[in-house]
């Protein structure tokens, strides 16, 4: 007899993501060894970025192409170690794509994501930052940033971006600082830095929910009290990256699979699978999920994903009509906004590929390779080259 589960799952993987490793080698450009955010960008003349490359990277793994050419894997190390500012740049250590050099620096959130997608990639491939990264001298070091010189300079920082009520904005801000923290060399320094702020964020989560949400987050009314996932998505993540126990675990978890039954619609892609990933971010410190709310938590991304599915094989960032261009998530967006429905966007799809290695690790499943997994595997040892997937496979 069939499983449901396995069923739904099966379901969910043929009817939307069947075009993602297609349309992910459209994205590669092989002079760099990086990748486009879209196919728009490329058209456009904008450069691959770093997020972008760090998000095909997972994409191919949670798609099951885990063997690559030598070749391929020594180029996209060289793409992130070439992006490292060296000792006696005023941004030393830091990863910085030079085209949008610009726009990262002005912005501490976005060098914290470049910084940890960067050395996060380079783990996986098995390499290492070719300088030390920022604060590896020490706690007294001028290459630390600004925000962690000192105890009281963390503690204004954390009191200026979470205020009292932080919800999304704010706990993406302070989930993005994990990379900061972890690369202050000083272990009782990092220790106390690292204590201030889930104190201060700890006391600043919904009680009764244990959720993080401001007064203008997008949520759902229960009984009194307002449910958000993504800004606890991002809170969830700051304590488990840092190996701190995540509080009010099991009222998350509730407050969560609450969310999921009555969120009927969702139109941005990058926030739909911040459930699933929360979830199974907190599901060693919970009661393990009961087989009705898997099948439910399947069956919720298959339907809403299918709004999602871009004409060129990617999953589209919104369904919003005007699509626009934020590589390494740089925010005012890069160039016009043009029509959203034809193009897949690099973090959108890395998003629900993510959505989908949680919701199969917590069903206890092992996701199938994607269409096209084993035809790229079998083509590799002859071409050495990421050219089977840059280009349609001969048949």
């Amino acid at each position: 007899m069939a499983d449901p589960l396995d069923d739904a799952l099966s379901h969910w993987d043929s009817q939307d993501l069947a075009g993602v490793l297609p349309w992910l080698g459209e994205m590669y450009d092989p002079e760099s060894g990086g990748f486009f955010i879209s196919r728009v960008a490329r058209e456009s003349g904008l450069a691959p970025d770093i997020q972008s490359t760090a998000h095909a990277l997972q994409i191919l793994e949670q798609a099951g192409v885990t063997e690559r050419p030598p070749a391929f894997d020594q180029k996209l190390i060289a793409y992130f170690q070439s992006r490292q500012r060296p000792p006696g740049d005023p941004y030393a250590g830091f990863f910085i794509d030079p085209a949008y050099e610009k726009e990262m620096i002005r912005e501490e959130r976005v060098l914290a994501r470049a910084l940890a997608f960067s050395t996060g990639t380079l783990e996986k491939l098995g390499a290492a930052p070719r300088y030390p990264l920022p604060g590896g001298e020490g706690k007294a070091s001028a290459s630390l940033p600004p925000q962690v010189r000192s105890e009281q300079a963390w503690a204004d920082w954390l009191k200026d971006t979470l205020g009292e009520t932080p919800g999304y904005q704010a706990m993406d801000a302070l989930s993005s600082q994990k990379s900061v923290l972890q690369a202050v060399s000083d272990a009782a320094y990092r220790s106390r830095l690292t204590d201030l702020a889930c104190d201060y964020a700890a006391q600043r989560q919904e009680p009764e929910t244990g959720m993080w949400v401001a007064p203008g987050d997008d949520a759902v009314e229960h009984e009194g009290h307002r449910l958000a996932v993504d800004g606890t998505f991002k809170g969830v993540r700051f304590f488990t990256g840092l190996d701190r126990k995540v509080p009010l675990a099991e009222r998350i978890q509730a407050s969560t699979l609450l969310w999921i039954s009555r969120t009927e619609s969702m139109t941005d892609t990058p926030r739909f699978g911040n459930a699933a990933r929360l979830l199974r971010d907190i599901s060693g410190e919970v009661p393990p999920l009961q087989e009705f709310d898997l099948l439910a938590l399947v069956r919720w991304h298959d339907r809403l994903s299918d709004v999602f599915v871009a004409p060129d094989g990617g999953l589209r960032r919104s369904t919003l009509p005007v699509y626009t261009i934020r590589p390494n998530d740089i925010y005012p967006p890069l160039g016009k906004g043009v029509d959203a429905q034809g193009f897949g966007d690099m973090n959108a799809t890395a998003n629900l590929m993510s959505a989908r290695q949680a919701v199969h690790e917590l069903a206890g499943r092992k996701p199938m390779p994607l269409p096209g997994a084993e035809e790229l595997l079998r083509a590799y040892p002859v071409s050495e080259s990421f050219g089977s997937l840059h280009h349609e496979p001969s048949s």
